[in-house]
């Protein structure tokens, strides 16, 4: 989906120049190139679909001091079962 919305910016963001450049010169009426300017809203949604994208993945979590807490448990488990109460072990 990123990828869609970053390869269709261009091409977006380019008819508009080529619209804007068309209306100066005269050669389309202000009324088309309204009708072209839509699309500026399309890229106005894309590039807050981008923002959005990127603010939702932004916060990574480290995981590293859980990984190295679960290996320090793992490593543990045969002398925790063998000290154990009956108690403990059903928990």
């Amino acid at each position: 989906m990123r990828q869609g919305c970053i390869d269709e910016l261009p091409a977006l963001d380019d008819q508009i120049i080529n619209a804007r450049e068309l209306l100066l010169a005269g050669k389309i009426e202000p009324f088309d190139f309204k009708s072209l300017k839509k699309n500026y809203a399309k890229l106005n949604s894309i590039n807050y679909k981008l923002t959005a994208l990127k603010d939702r993945f932004e916060p990574k979590i480290n995981i590293q001091p859980m990984v190295i807490n679960a290996i320090k448990t793992l490593c543990n488990l045969p002398r925790l079962c063998q000290t154990a109460t009956i108690e403990d072990k059903d928990t």
